[in-house]
């Protein structure tokens, strides 16, 4: 018997590739981080000029923005709502509700906008992987 699909398995729609400049989706997966690091940093002052990190607030919106278009965004995002994600975050509780709703709101938006142009096995492997996620989300704390 072979194993289901994943997310990570998805295919995009033929014509749409990955955005230019955009690598693999394991390569995305620490701008992604990064970005969201950037956009969730506490607000800087004028006095240390906004240079308190290496991504500006603005360019980390605009690269995100642009990510949850790519089809890379499904499987980065799966990523981001994974167990091995959680631990990444070591213990800091807050960085990884971020995350976890940065990526539930992207595959919230792609599967409005982008799930007709999966392939039937690819919507089956988006639907058991969501449906994990809730349930591994919704029990005490989202930790279990």
């Amino acid at each position: 018997k072979t194993p289901p699909k994943t997310m990570n398995q998805h295919q995009p729609h033929p014509g749409q590739g990955p955005a230019p400049g955009s690598g693999p989706p394991g390569d995305e997966l620490p701008l992604v981080l990064a970005a969201l690091g950037a956009v969730y940093a506490p607000t800087t002052t004028a006095a240390d000029g906004g240079a308190g990190g290496s991504m500006r607030r603005d360019e980390a919106d605009a690269y995100l923005t642009s990510f949850q278009r790519r089809p890379s965004a499904w499987s980065v995002c799966d990523r981001l709502l994974s167990p091995e994600s959680d631990a990444a975050d070591g213990a800091d509780p807050a960085a990884a509700q971020q995350r976890r709703f940065f990526a539930a709101q992207t595959l919230h938006a792609k599967c409005l906008r982008d799930a007709a142009c999966l392939s039937p096995e690819s919507l089956a492997g988006l639907r058991d992987s969501l449906l994990g996620h809730l349930v591994r989300h919704a029990s005490v704390g989202g930790s279990g």
